[in-house]
C-alpha cells in the first residue's frame, strides 16, 4: 500500500502535480481502504457471533419440543421410545444452552458466549428450567402409572414445558433484536462510507469497486440468514409447512380480522388414522415420509393467499380458511385426496384421515379458541363414528 503511495507521489513530482493534493488523494485512499476493512470486518463478526446464537436458541426449543413430544409417546406404552433417547434431547438442549452461556464447538460450528446481561440473565433461566424438566421427566416416568394426563404432576410437567418455550422465545427475540440493531448501524456505517466513496470515486474507482463488491455481497449474506432464520422459525422442521407457532399467530391474525369485516372463519382439524399402529409397523421414518406426503398434498390442496396449512402437532394437522363457504367440502376433497395416496396401511388398506371442521363469525364477546374447540370436538366425533370420515361442528 505505502509503495504504491510513494509511487503516486513520485509520478506526481514528475507531472508537476502539487504535491499537497497528491499527499490529500493519498491519505483519502487509506482512509477508503480502512472504512472498507472496518465495515468488512464489522458484518463478518455480526454472521460469526450471531448467526450461530440464533440458531442455537431454536435448536434448545427443537430439543425440548422433541423431548416433551417422545415422552409422551413413551408412558402411551411406545415401545419404540426410550428414557435414554429423550434424556439424550434434553442433554443436547442443556448443551446448546452452556454453549449460549461459555462458548463452545461441535458439528454446527463455533459459538461465541452472550455478552448482553439480559440474554445472559435469560440463558441462565433457560438451562434451569431444563434441568428441572430434566428432573421430573425422570420423576414422572419412574412413576408413569400415577403420573398420567390430567394428573398434577402431568399439569405441571405440561407447565414448566410452556415456561421453557416462552423463555427460549424470549431469548430468541432478544437475539434478534441485537441482530436488527447491529444491522442498523452496519447500514448506517454503509451509507456514510457511499456518500464518501462518491466524493472520491473519479479518484478512488479502482479500490472502492474491489471492496465494494465484498462489502455488499457480506451485507446480502447477512440479510439472507437473517430472513431464513426468520422463515425456518415459523415452519415445521419435517414437513416444511407452517409450525404450530405460525399457525397460532395467523389465527389470531385472522380471528380479528374476521371480526372486523364480519366475515365467517373456518377451521379443519385432520387427524392422521392409527398412525401410532403405522408407526409400530413401519418405523419412524416410513412415519416421516406418511406425514410429509400428507402435508404436501393438503398444501397443494389450499391455494388462495390467506389459507394456511400447518402441523399442529404430532400427526394432526391443521387449515385456517378465511371467508370460506366451502369449508365442509374442502375437507371432503382433501379426504379424498389422501386416501388417493394410496400409502399402505397395516389397519386397513391405505392411509386415511379425520376431519373435523367449524366455522362461524367471530365477535369480540367469543373467545378465539373457541373455534378452534368445536373443530377439535368434531375431529373427536369423527374418530368415534369410525374415523375416515368428516364432521361439521353443530
Amino acid at each position: 500500500m505505502f509503495l504504491g503511495i510513494k509511487r503516486v507521489l513520485i509520478e506526481g513530482w514528475r507531472n508537476r502535480v502539487p504535491s499537497k493534493l497528491l499527499l490529500v488523494i493519498s491519505l483519502a485512499t487509506v482512509l477508503i481502504i480502512s472504512m472498507l476493512n472496518i465495515s468488512f470486518t464489522f458484518g463478518y463478526r455480526i454472521m460469526e457471533r450471531y448467526v450461530p446464537l440464533l440458531d442455537a436458541s431454536m435448536v434448545i426449543k427443537l430439543e425440548a419440543a422433541s423431548a416433551h413430544l417422545w415422552f409422551e409417546e413413551l408412558i402411551s406404552n411406545d415401545e419404540a421410545e426410550s428414557i435414554d433417547a429423550v434424556l439424550s434431547h434434553l442433554d443436547r438442549a442443556v448443551w446448546y444452552a452452556n454453549a449460549m452461556l461459555h462458548g463452545g464447538e461441535n458439528h454446527k460450528g463455533r459459538f461465541l458466549a452472550l455478552q448482553d446481561p439480559l440474554l445472559i440473565d435469560d440463558a441462565e433461566k433457560i438451562v434451569v428450567q431444563l434441568q428441572r424438566f430434566r428432573s421430573m421427566t425422570l420423576q414422572r416416568f419412574q412413576n408413569f402409572k400415577s403420573s398420567g394426563i390430567g394428573s398434577d404432576i402431568d399439569q405441571r410437567y405440561d407447565a414448566l414445558f410452556k415456561r421453557l418455550l416462552v423463555s427460549a422465545d424470549q431469548l430468541e427475540a432478544g437475539l434478534q433484536h441485537n441482530v436488527d440493531v447491529k444491522l442498523r448501524q452496519f447500514e448506517q456505517v454503509h451509507t456514510l462510507l457511499i456518500l464518501f466513496l462518491l466524493l472520491l470515486a473519479t479518484i478512488v474507482f479502482g479500490f472502492f469497486f474491489r471492496y465494494e463488491r465484498e462489502r455488499a455481497k457480506n451485507l446480502a449474506q447477512i440479510h439472507a440468514s437473517n430472513d431464513a432464520l426468520k422463515r425456518l422459525s415459523m415452519m415445521d422442521a419435517l414437513t416444511a409447512i407452517a409450525n404450530r407457532r405460525h399457525f397460532d399467530d395467523c389465527f389470531e391474525n385472522e380471528w380479528q380480522r374476521a371480526i372486523r369485516e364480519k366475515s365467517p372463519l373456518s377451521v379443519l382439524m385432520i387427524d392422521v388414522d392409527y398412525f401410532k399402529a403405522f408407526n409400530d409397523h413401519y418405523g419412524h421414518l416410513a412415519g416421516d415420509e406418511c406425514l410429509i406426503k400428507i402435508a404436501t398434498t393438503l398444501a397443494s390442496a389450499f391455494r388462495r393467499p390467506a389459507d394456511l396449512v400447518a402441523r399442529f402437532g404430532g400427526e394432526e394437522f391443521s387449515v385456517i380458511l378465511p371467508n370460506s363457504v366451502e369449508s365442509y367440502n374442502d375437507a371432503m376433497r382433501c379426504n379424498e385426496l389422501i386416501e388417493g395416496l394410496a400409502i399402505p396401511h397395516v389397519k386397513g388398506k391405505v392411509v386415511t384421515v379425520s376431519i373435523g371442521v367449524a366455522s362461524m363469525v367471530p365477535r369480540l364477546d367469543t373467545p378465539a379458541t373457541e373455534l378452534i374447540k368445536r373443530a377439535d370436538q368434531a375431529l373427536y366425533a369423527a374418530k368415534s363414528e369410525g374415523r375416515n370420515r368428516v364432521v361439521l361442528a353443530s
